[in-house]
């Protein structure tokens, strides 16, 4: 008779441990589901998994840190956009007031209302064209930020041509759109980043106040969509830098020569 009560007692000592382990179990099941929904909510957060924005209707009312990328856009283009604008008209003005000392007579436009000017990607810069004489006019220039001086500038005109320049033809034709004198010494070279035989021809020099110039013919090109009556042609160029221009260490107009310059 003694030894019932101690066969009886591991069933129920048993049944107590079975019910602490599930109680355990589903505690952890718990805890492990709570930590993933912080985990989920701070992901959502800092944006690194947007939650909010991939399901808005869902889980639109999560909390999310605004993307300082846009932040940073919003604030800084607008300025920039509103600068250039402001600087158009004096930019046109700055330009028509140096042609003169640019080109012959005959390519100078009356007014600064025939040329076409708009905006460039690089801050103070304007891409301008017009036509005098039937003969089209490309001018890329960059001003000082209050727009009254030229930082850098870049023309160029297209003519139909039969022969490719070289340091004996060079100066003729230059001299047929550009007043100025070349003061520098006449060099030619091929463009390695061209497919078929092109010849760059440059005059490069710096004036007495540091200003940078150069003048030069290129060509001839054989196919393009704007070839002068669909002629071989070449492309007649000036540039100029000022000092405080970031290009002003080149020795060329071209970058491929910008570090040893054409002249021979």
């Amino acid at each position: 008779m003694e030894s019932n009560p101690s066969q009886q007692s591991p069933e129920p000592q048993g049944v107590v441990l079975n019910r602490n382990h599930g109680k355990k179990g589903v505690f952890e099941i718990i805890l492990i589901v709570f930590l993933l929904i912080i985990t989920l909510v701070l992901l959502n957060y800092l944006n690194i998994i947007p939650l909010s924005a991939m399901f808005p209707n869902q889980l639109g009312w999560l909390p999310h840190r605004p993307e300082e990328s846009n932040q940073a856009t919003d604030t800084t283009i607008p300025p920039a956009i509103s600068s250039d604008i402001s600087l158009l008209e004096p930019a046109k003005e700055t330009l028509i007031n140096a042609l003169p000392n640019i080109l012959i007579s005959s390519l100078i436009p009356n007014s600064s209302q025939e040329i076409k000017t708009t905006n460039n990607k690089i801050p103070e810069s304007f891409n301008n064209t017009w036509t005098v004489n039937k003969t089209e006019a490309s001018a890329t220039l960059i001003v000082t930020p209050d727009g009254k001086s030229i930082s850098q500038l870049h023309l160029s005109f297209q003519k139909d041509n039969s022969k490719p320049p070289s340091r004996e033809t060079a100066p003729k034709l230059a001299s047929e759109f550009f007043s100025v004198n070349p003061k520098g010494v006449w060099g030619c070279k091929p463009l390695n980043e061209s497919k078929t035989s092109i010849i760059y021809c440059e005059n490069f020099w710096e004036e007495k106040d540091g200003t940078k110039i150069g003048i030069g013919v290129q060509g001839l090109f054989t196919q393009g969509p704007a070839l002068v009556n669909k002629s071989p042609e070449i492309f007649i160029f000036y540039c100029q830098r000022s000092k405080e221009n970031k290009l002003y260490s080149w020795k060329s107009c071209d970058l491929q020569f910008s570090q040893t310059g054409v002249t021979p």
